[in-house]
């Protein structure tokens, strides 16, 4: 189904579609600064490859005990404005980073005067690293020198800050790690799922976000979505062994992209991906064709948002609370339907998953008014550690 389409068998108008439109703000590199608040430094463990260790595999601890050593190196973390969230890098990685960040404010504005005055620490700590090793540039001569320098479109610890804003609850993460280097358990994925497969990020159940030379472009936010899904996953073991009846009752008509087939905690942040993109039509062509398995995930949203520790700013929490509630009113009774199909006229097996499904809308459901309010291992985007996941429409 395309967006358009979706639109229309929605049945939704264009004020209700704006109403769950997502348009994240576009702050200054100068602005976004300000929200750094100070950087402290430790030690952290680091996995990284063996050099000329390529497999194969007996298993994934295998792979952990051939192919990894650890490694202590010294980070820098950073606090910032609006969230509990730390933003780790390493020392080194920080300082050539302070260097983007003075061509880019040097490119953007004739004077750097009226910026540094109200700086918080951490911004003016970084500047001070960057000045130090830059002569005096004029925007043109700051704009020529980005062009040429190889980090120059890697995201800044500030502009990761804008990301968090927007997720539901960006406290699911404890640290964010900006990291110069590809996965280390890129060559366990490459055996147990594409030889050509590279990582752009990958979450640990400690609530920790790994991102691996990230860059500003369309894909950061979806891979951030992405990974956010891994931590509200964990966050609902119940909920999820019912999203796996859901499923396997839907997918053999519909998945976004192939990747959700690969476990059912990949088709879980993939259905994510969909239902929390910031555009409005996305979220209403996955759940008009997976109304079944949006309708479980919408649900385990919905409280999740209803919880919400305030430890972030979630600046579209109206959004998706829009979205939750053309969930309830338009898109349950059609999940409903479908599965009382399954139970009257489905297989055996699709019978059981089917009432266990519709027994939990039920109960999910039992205190929720039209409105929508109630009445009270390594899991990656291109990468994970999650040999004993059991795959999609496996039995």
């Amino acid at each position: 189904m395309n967006q358009e389409s979706a639109v229309r068998n929605a049945g939704v108008d264009d004020a209700t579609v704006a109403s769950m439109q997502i348009n994240p703000r576009d702050e200054l590199l100068a602005t976004l600064s300000k929200r750094l608040l100070g950087c402290s430094s430790a030690s952290e463990t680091f996995m990284e490859p063996l050099p000329g260790v390529e497999g194969p595999f007996q298993d994934y601890n295998d792979f952990r005990a051939r192919a990894l050593k650890p490694v202590d190196e010294l980070v820098r973390i950073c606090e910032c404005d609006g969230h509990a969230v730390k933003i780790v890098l390493r020392e080194g990685y920080a300082c050539r980073l302070a260097e983007v960040r003075e061509l880019r404010l040097r490119a953007g504005q004739s004077s750097l005067n009226e910026l540094v005055g109200d700086r918080m620490p951490a911004a003016k700590q970084q500047e001070a690293e960057a000045g130090a090793t830059l002569p005096a540039l004029s925007p043109e001569e700051a704009r020529a020198r980005l062009s040429q320098h190889e980090l120059r479109n890697r995201i800044l610890p500030e502009e990761l800050v804008a990301l968090l804003d927007a997720l539901p609850e960006s406290s699911y993460f404890s640290r964010v790690f900006l990291l110069d280097e590809a996965n280390p358990e890129d060559l366990w994925v490459r055996q147990t799922y594409n030889p050509g497969f590279v990582s752009a990020a990958a979450t640990l159940p400690n609530g920790d976000l790994l991102l691996f030379r990230t860059e500003r472009n369309e894909f950061l936010r979806v891979n951030l979505i992405h990974e956010w899904a891994h931590q509200l996953q964990r966050r609902c073991e119940a909920e999820f062994k019912i999203f796996h009846d859901a499923v396997e009752l839907g997918w053999r008509f519909y998945v976004p992209n192939t990747y959700a087939l690969r476990s059912y905690e990949e088709h879980w942040a993939v259905i994510g991906e969909e239902l929390l993109h910031v555009d409005a039509r996305r979220f209403l062509a996955a759940a008009g064709s997976a109304p079944i398995r949006s309708t479980v995930w919408m649900l385990v949203l919905r409280r999740a948002l209803a919880k919400s520790t305030g430890c972030g700013l979630n600046l579209y929490r109206d959004q998706l609370n829009a979205r939750v509630i053309h969930t309830l009113q338009h898109v349950l009774p059609k999940a409903r339907q479908a599965l009382e199909s399954f139970a009257q006229s489905g297989e055996p097996e699709q019978q059981g998953r089917a009432l266990r499904v519709l027994q939990f809308l039920e109960q999910a459901t039992a205190s929720t008014d039209k409105t929508g309010s109630t009445g009270s291992g390594q899991d990656s985007l291109a990468v994970g550690t999650d040999s004993g996941h059991t795959p999609v429409g496996a039995r």
